[in-house]
C-alpha cells in the first residue's frame, strides 16, 4: 500500500474517533474537547488579521508566520524541517508579498475551514477565481477533492487530507496563471 494511502486511511480513522470521542473540530487540522481552546493564534496568522500589528514568528515545522507584512510557512515535512535546521538553513516552505497577501490569505484562511467561497472572493477583492481556474477545480473535483457547489467548493474527506496541497497548488495556480 503506498505510503500515502495509508496516511490518508489513518487521518480517516483519526477523523471518525476524534468525533466519536467528543472532539469538535475547529479546522481540518484542529480539534478541540472544550471551548477553551479556540484556536486563535493560527487563524489571525492565516487570516491576515493582527490585531496588535506585530510580527508573528512561527516555531516547529508547518506553523505560520508573519514578519514585516510579509505571510511565510515553515518546511511541513518534519524530516526535512530537522534536515534544514541542523545544516542551519531557514526551514521557509514559501513566502507571500504583502501586494496578493490578503487574498491568499483569505484563500489559505477557507480552505483552512473547509470551504472556498467565491462570492466572498470576488466582493472582497473583485477576484473571479472560479473563471480563472475552473479547469484545476473541475480536475479536483473528478478527483473527489472538492465539491464544486453554487458559490464555492467545500472539501471532502479526501479534499481535507490533502488540503496543504490543495492550498499550494491553488496559490501556486493563481501566482503562475492570473
Amino acid at each position: 500500500m503506498q505510503t500515502s494511502r495509508i496516511k490518508a486511511l489513518l487521518y480517516k480513522k483519526a477523523n471518525e474517533s476524534l468525533f466519536a470521542n467528543g472532539f469538535g473540530q475547529i479546522t481540518i487540522t484542529h480539534w478541540r474537547r472544550s471551548t477553551r481552546e479556540r484556536y486563535l493564534y493560527s487563524m489571525l496568522t492565516r487570516s491576515g488579521v493582527n490585531p496588535v500589528n506585530t510580527d508573528v514568528h512561527p516555531f516547529g515545522s508547518g506553523s505560520y508566520g508573519v514578519i514585516a507584512g510579509h505571510s511565510f510557512k515553515q518546511v511541513s515535512s518534519l524530516e526535512k524541517y530537522q534536515q534544514m535546521v541542523s545544516k542551519e538553513k531557514k526551514p521557509i516552505e514559501f513566502i507571500l508579498k504583502p501586494a496578493k497577501e490578503k487574498l491568499n490569505d483569505d484563500i489559505i484562511a477557507q480552505l483552512d475551514s473547509g470551504y472556498l467561497n467565491f462570492t466572498l472572493l470576488l466582493e472582497r477583492y473583485s477576484f473571479d477565481l472560479y473563471s480563472k481556474a475552473k479547469l484545476l477545480l473541475n480536475e479536483w473535483e473528478k478527483k473527489h477533492l472538492i465539491n464544486l457547489e453554487n458559490n464555492g467548493i467545500i472539501l471532502t474527506l479526501a479534499g481535507k487530507f490533502w488540503k496543504v496541497n490543495i492550498i499550494q497548488g491553488l496559490l501556486t495556480f493563481l501566482r503562475k496563471y492570473t
